[in-house]
């Protein structure tokens, strides 16, 4: 070796500075306080000097040391435990997994949002339909389309007709309980029924097929216009 080729060394005490203030590295969440562990793990072996640590691998981003006679020398559920040393990826790795449950949660409740204030209550018992604005009648109108439906299956279930717990059945007949359903009308009779709400756009009926048993005729009025189309189920 050269003359004057030296080695110096120097201590550094900024190693140090993440036990004394562990909230400047890690969050709170992430921060276990000895004063915790009910005295089962005191200060003086948390803090241990890298000669009571013995490498066991060597890694670019992250050194991991074991430690032997745990069990004796730290009251540990066995004799062998590792620690990482600290690093960004470490920190990063515990906050990005929280931040995308954030952003997640966030745009769930505005879409939400956007999706309840796009519905309105509306009223159809005139000849034009109206948007209910008063909460309190938007409400007893709800109530009342309930007690109406429960009055409806009532009756049917008096007449024979199949009990609600028959799903196929019940569907193919739902719709002769609504009140836009007709039945077995004429065409005639269909076009003066829409003529006398006054043609509004929009405003329609449905009834049986005179012409086909298995159809159905949706009678429509388009542009102030009556037409009449064949819906086959």
């Amino acid at each position: 070796m050269f003359p004057d080729s030296k080695f110096f060394f120097r201590k550094n005490y900024a190693k140090y500075e993440f036990f004394r203030k562990p909230l400047n590295f890690f969050p709170e969440q992430m921060v276990a306080w000895c004063q915790d562990s009910n005295g089962t793990i005191p200060p003086s072996q948390l803090l241990q000097e890298p000669r009571h640590l013995h490498l066991l691998s060597d890694l670019d981003e992250s050194n991991v040391f074991t430690v032997t006679a745990g069990r004796k020398m730290y009251n540990a559920p066995t004799d062998y435990q590792f620690c990482i040393k600290y690093g960004i990826l470490l920190y990063q790795n515990y906050k990005i997994p929280h931040q995308r449950k954030t952003a997640s949660s966030n745009f769930s409740t505005a879409v939400r949002s956007v999706s309840e204030n796009s519905l309105v209550a509306m009223d159809f018992s005139g000849r034009t339909g109206r948007v209910i604005d008063n909460p309190a009648e938007a409400l007893s109108a709800a109530k009342e389309e309930g007690h109406t439906w429960r009055k409806r299956s009532q009756r049917m279930n008096v007449l024979g007709n199949p009990c609600p717990q028959d799903p196929p059945i019940l569907t193919s007949v739902i719709h002769r309980t609504q009140l836009w359903f007709h039945g077995r009308i004429m065409r005639e009779e269909s076009h003066r029924l829409i003529t006398q709400q006054g043609q509004v756009d929009g405003l329609f009926l449905l009834r049986d097929s005179r012409s086909n048993p298995k159809a159905f005729v949706l009678t429509l009025c388009h542009h102030q216009k009556i037409r009449h189309f064949q819906i086959l189920p």
